[in-house]
């Protein structure tokens, strides 16, 4: 929120247009789409595993010409995956906006589901992870203000806030 406190600012003001003066509750966030962006563009933008876990075929495979023998071990490139330039235009920013579409969660725009597996084995919990985030992001976005200090001193005063 430091790099990007435009972000910071509409979701703060998206928050207190809905919530007045009370916290969040998991059931607020269907009403909240901003914030659900910013946690669907925190995925996509900085993926926690980069290049996923590994996998190993059961069997003999091709894929896109490649062969994989049964039990090699193949990574999916999961952070090139999210900065696809035809999926995600402009790929390095950081833009919620891209999720969203006339202010509501676009419906043709991926999630960046390849963070949680992919097939058979894609986690369990990724609603739940991503439910958690938000409120997360909710609650703290609508709580605390993040600025640069001008020092690095040890004792930070208030005078010395930005």
């Amino acid at each position: 929120m430091v790099l990007y406190s435009n972000v910071q600012k509409k979701g703060q003001k998206a928050l207190t247009a809905y919530l007045g003066s009370r916290l969040p509750a998991f059931e607020d966030l269907a009403h909240l789409p901003y914030v659900r962006a910013i946690m669907l563009e925190l995925l996509r933008w900085q993926s926690v595993l980069p290049l996923g876990l590994p996998h190993r075929p059961t069997m003999v495979d091709e894929y896109n010409g490649y062969f994989l023998p049964k039990g090699s071990t193949v990574f999916v490139n999961i952070w090139a995956l999210l900065r696809d330039e035809e999926i995600y235009p402009n790929p390095d920013t950081f833009d919620p906006e891209r999720f969203l579409k006339i202010g509501e969660i676009n419906p043709n725009t991926l999630d960046p589901i390849p963070n949680f597996g992919f097939g058979r084995r894609i986690c369990t919990g990724r609603f739940f992870a991503m439910d958690s985030l938000s409120i997360s992001i909710a609650s703290i976005l609508y709580s605390m203000d993040f600025r640069v200090l001008k020092t690095h001193h040890p004792i930070i005063r208030d005078s010395e806030l930005m």
